[in-house]
């Protein structure tokens, strides 16, 4: 496993813990906030952004919308998926003012 495949790896997972059980569009949101953090801190180090969550419950690696987050997550992760779904939020935690709303995730700048 490369340090990309890993980073990528974490993405999913907290994607997954945060939004999994909202919908696949949440999901996507969760992983261009994380993409949004990493930019914003202009260090590239996505691993102090995902070390931020912490790992909690299980993951069903069958679920269709897990196996969609898999799908998309290079893309998000390499820059070539264009964001039109966060409106540049960073937190998807309750954090900052709030500028989108997917389902019950509550994106904020």
């Amino acid at each position: 496993m490369t340090v990309d495949e890993y980073n990528k790896s974490q993405l999913v997972r907290v994607a997954w813990q945060y939004a999994g059980k909202i919908s696949f569009p949440a999901c996507v949101a969760v992983l261009f906030c994380l993409r949004n953090q990493v930019e914003k801190n202009g260090d590239n180090d996505w691993l102090r952004v995902t070390a931020q969550y912490p790992p909690d419950g299980f993951i069903d690696a069958r679920d269709p919308d897990f196996i969609n987050v898999l799908n998309v997550v290079d893309s998000v992760y390499d820059n070539t998926r264009v964001d039109t779904i966060s409106n540049d939020a960073v937190y998807f935690d309750g954090r900052g003012e709030r500028c989108a709303v997917i389902g019950t995730l509550i994106l904020g700048k």
